[in-house]
């Protein structure tokens, strides 16, 4: 994945004297990977190992990594843009299949979609290597990009409302935005209108329901699909998008909120003429927050020493748990961007305390061990002895 450190100044605000080098040093030690850097039109570019992602869903945007160098650098945390308020609407989000999508965001609006992208939007996405089509589309990646929930826009003259999310009842096919079409089979998870499919749900949109620069209408879909339907549609298509990477993470249904938000502040702000129509919102299956308990004995006995209380609850409330410590335990409420499968155990709240403390400050300890010497019995030695004779044998 690539970040640029422009893009991170508009969340946190990085040590004036850190070089590129400093911070993917110290990114590296804390937190993920960083393989390299590169400068680009007077920006840099760190490129993060994605392997070292895997588990960290929260860390698939930018918004997610200025979290940590926040921490890091103990610097605040800027907040994202709030939505507009958008009139609420029915028949705009119909039947939802539990086992698929947890949540389901869909927001009518209008705008001239021949508008430019705004420059920042443009160079931004270029600089980490996406190509730019047209004003909503741009801004749905970006979004993506910015705070790791995918989104999706659909032509409002092209598709028949509601939209629903499921899994397709028989055979069928499905041209994809990129112009591939796939086999559409029982079990595929998928987007459907009031007339079929219209998109592999958490992959890709349909070519049938693509906006063009004519477009007027549109919808803006939010959605938190399981990933495991998506992991599986993945596999059995041979379609992995920057979606579909990001879903087959489990996020969590909040972050759909922080989607919606940027969206609508980024298009309201290139097109002050843009309309915002109505929104349907839909949540089946909130996702809840994990609530740990650990001993502090048992911390100090996996990091080697103990720290004070203060700094552990300055760490964690810093990564946005909820923690208190009293009778000597503590108990913490992980955030919803990383109660996904993230963190769940005492032994997660240890690596968080532990690699933000800083590995390298931990103290060293010596290993210990005994050795007994113990007398070769007789067979040992005779065999020995026989290899010894043997030509060419070395003992």
């Amino acid at each position: 994945m690539k970040v640029s450190l422009e893009w991170l100044s508009d969340y946190v605000e990085l040590p004036a004297d850190a070089t590129p080098a400093r911070l993917a040093h110290d990114l590296t030690l804390k937190t993920v990977e960083v393989e390299g850097y590169t400068e680009v039109d007077g920006d840099v570019v760190l490129e993060i190992d994605n392997k070292s992602l895997t588990n960290r869903p929260d860390l698939w945007g930018h918004y997610g990594i200025a979290r940590e160098f926040a921490v890091i650098y103990d610097r605040p945390l800027a907040e994202l843009p709030a939505a507009p308020r958008v009139p609420r609407g029915e028949r705009i989000v119909g039947r939802l299949d539990p086992a698929l999508c947890g949540r389901y965001s869909a927001t009518r609006f209008t705008v001239d979609g021949s508008l430019p992208t705004p420059a920042v939007v443009r160079d931004r996405l270029t600089r980490i290597g996406e190509l730019t089509v047209n004003l909503c589309v741009d801004l749905s990646n970006y979004v993506m990009f910015a705070v790791g929930q995918p989104t999706h826009v659909y032509d409002e003259d092209r598709v028949r409302l509601p939209l629903s999310a499921g899994f397709a009842d028989g055979p069928g096919g499905l041209d994809l935005l990129t112009g591939r079409a796939v086999d559409v089979v029982a079990g595929m998870p998928v987007v459907r209108d009031a007339d079929g499919v219209v998109a592999a749900a958490g992959v890709m949109g349909g070519a049938s329901s693509a906006i063009t620069a004519a477009s007027r209408r549109f919808v803006l879909e939010a959605a938190s699909f399981r990933a495991g339907p998506v992991r599986k549609s993945v596999q059995r298509t041979g379609v992995r998008t920057e979606a579909s990477a990001r879903y087959e993470k489990e996020l969590d249904t909040q972050r759909v909120d922080a989607a919606v938000g940027l969206f609508l502040h980024l298009l309201t702000t290139a097109a002050p003429d843009a309309e915002l129509v109505a929104a349907q919102d839909v949540v089946v299956r909130p996702t809840v927050r994990e609530r740990i308990e650990v001993g502090l004995p048992f911390i100090e006995r996996r990091i080697g020493t103990r720290l004070p209380d203060k700094e552990v609850l300055g760490i964690l409330g810093a990564l946005g748990f909820e923690c208190g410590i009293a009778d000597g335990v503590l108990r913490a409420v992980a955030p919803t961007w990383r109660s996904t499968g993230d963190v769940s155990l005492p032994h997660d709240v240890v690596e968080e305390i532990a690699r933000v403390h800083g590995y390298d400050r931990l103290p060293a300890v010596r290993p210990r061990s005994r050795s007994t010497r113990c007398a070769r019995s007789t067979a040992s030695r005779s065999a020995a002895w026989c290899a010894s004779s043997s030509p060419g044998a070395v003992v």
